[in-house]
């Protein structure tokens, strides 16, 4: 899901303008996802405990 939100811009310039920042803490948000979803599960689990 995260990754169809990301890929798909359907913001208007306007609006991308007046929220630049929030949209580059989005994306860092979402990259810092998807990387915890490319490790493995265990790795996770670990953590965790």
């Amino acid at each position: 899901m995260t990754r169809s939100i990301a890929r798909t811009p359907r913001k208007p310039k306007a609006a991308r303008d007046g929220q630049g920042r929030a949209t580059l803490v989005f994306r860092d948000f979402v990259r810092q996802l998807e990387k915890l979803d490319a490790k493995p599960p265990k790795t996770i689990r670990g953590a965790a405990r």
